[in-house]
């Protein structure tokens, strides 16, 4: 059984690219939504309710596309911050294995991060 699971940060930020390269489309909708806010059925209250719906349509859309971007540097930053760790664990580990075999200092024997030690090519 497997308790663990695998994070792969190059796939974490081609979907941080996606939601930025899509940012702008729920936005674009919305200002075209917006532009049919200007109806005139002929009876002002049917001209009233079409009017609110699409202004929550609209203010959804543009949400959303907030959202995205918001979400978008998450992803982005998340990416980093495994990396990051996984290099830091790899220095750590180059650390110990300097240490152990009695090497002078404390420099990089591998600079290689977790899973290159767990699946080296």
């Amino acid at each position: 059984m497997d308790d663990g699971f695998e994070v792969i940060p190059d796939r974490v930020s081609a979907v941080a690219q996606s939601y930025d390269d899509h940012e702008e489309t729920p936005l674009a909708l919305a200002f075209k939504v917006d532009g049919a806010s200007a109806v005139d059925t002929g009876d002002p209250s049917l001209d009233g309710e079409i009017h609110s719906a699409l202004q929550g349509f609209t203010n959804g859309l543009k949400q959303f596309s907030e959202n995205l971007a918001h979400d978008s540097i998450a992803l982005d930053k998340t990416a980093q911050g495994y990396l990051t760790a996984d290099m830091d664990v790899g220095a750590w580990l180059d650390q110990i294995g300097t240490s152990l075999n009695g090497a002078a200092g404390d420099q990089t024997v591998s600079n290689f991060g977790i899973g290159d030690r767990i699946n080296p090519s």
